[in-house]
């Protein structure tokens, strides 16, 4: 039998896993659409954008954008609503 505060820290692992694969997965596309890395303030707006919005968007919007869209969209912080 577990603990509560094992089975606990289990959870935060599986999602904190869950997460960075999201992260790296999603990170992997951009960077593939682009056909470059991306910058480190192009990382932090991509993190910043998968903890707010739905993979499945920002899937659809990596294959729906063109790479210039793609830059201007990760290189306006203010415009998070307003998608390519």
């Amino acid at each position: 039998m577990h603990s509560s505060i094992y089975t606990e820290g289990r959870e935060r692992g599986f999602e904190e896993g869950v997460e960075k694969a999201t992260i790296d997965l999603i990170t992997h596309l951009y960077t593939r659409r682009l056909n470059r890395p991306l910058t480190t303030d192009e990382q932090k707006e991509l993190v910043a954008r998968i903890r707010l919005e739905n993979g499945p968007r920002l899937i659809d919007i990596a294959f729906n954008s063109s790479p210039d869209e793609i830059t201007f969209w990760l290189s306006n912080t203010g415009l998070k609503d307003k998608a390519p």
